[in-house]
Formats: C-alpha cells, sequence, structure tokens
C-alpha cells in the first residue's frame, strides 16, 4: 500500500471518530432523563438542577390555581415519596386527583423540598381509554 493511502485512511478514521466523540460530548448537556418520584427522592442530588421528566400520581387534594388559569401547583407521589409540581400553561382536561402524569422540567430544591418546575405536563386518565369487559371478553 502507498504512503498516501494509509495516510488518507488515518486521516479518515481521525476525523470520523473526532466528530463521533464530539456529537456525543455535544448531546450531554441537553439529556434529558426519565424517572419515578420514589427514585429522584431516594437520591435528590443526582437529579437538582437537571431537566427530567417525572412519572407519578397526583396526590389528591393538592391541585391549586395559582395564577388565573395559567399557574398550577399540586403534587406528585408514587410508593409514599412526594415532590412538588410547579406548572405553567393550560390545565390538561385529564389531570385530577389521582390521575397518572408525566411532568417535563427542571427539579430544584427549595428549603429542603423537591420542586419541579414543568413546562410540559402529560396527565391520562387509564379507566377513560380502557373498553368496556364484555369487549375485552371477546379476544
Amino acid at each position: 500500500m502507498r504512503k498516501s493511502t494509509v495516510a488518507k485512511i488515518i486521516f479518515s478514521a481521525v476525523l470520523v471518530l473526532g466528530g463521533t466523540g464530539f456529537l456525543v460530548y455535544a448531546s450531554l448537556d441537553d439529556a434529558q432523563y426519565y424517572e419515578f418520584v420514589d427514585v429522584v427522592v431516594t437520591h435528590p442530588d443526582k437529579w437538582v438542577d437537571k431537566d427530567l421528566k417525572v412519572h407519578g400520581y397526583v396526590v389528591p387534594g393538592t391541585i391549586e390555581d395559582t395564577g388565573g388559569g395559567t399557574h398550577w401547583a399540586f403534587q406528585i407521589e408514587r410508593n409514599g415519596k412526594h415532590i412538588a409540581v410547579e406548572f405553567s400553561g393550560v390545565k390538561p382536561d385529564n389531570l385530577k386527583d389521582r390521575s397518572e402524569v408525566v411532568a417535563q422540567g427542571r427539579l430544584h430544591e427549595v428549603g429542603g423540598d423537591l420542586v419541579l418546575v414543568s413546562n410540559d405536563l402529560m396527565a391520562k386518565c387509564p379507566s377513560k381509554y380502557q373498553g368496556a369487559q364484555s369487549n375485552k371478553d371477546l379476544f
């Protein structure tokens, strides 16, 4: 093999590895994590000041309108662990007591309590989407 061919192969390999390394490094800052409430509360120092999706259930009686229908505060829980959520935006219709929620935002520690400042909220009501028992019996 000629020296120029070997040099081109080495240069190409270095370029590909360098580009791949740069893409991985650049994406680490924008990484978003998905975790359950109880896992986040167990090791909060790992999650504070990071973008995060937190999955839990709305604690009954905690949903409050804190700003004219566009700012909401409530608690989510799982396995007895709680996180406060502050959400700005239109309240989803199915955000109710005990509904399953995935809140996306940035986790902060305020006075020893964990608060997720959320910019996106996904709530679901499983009973609303389940078929009738008679339809389930067909399969």
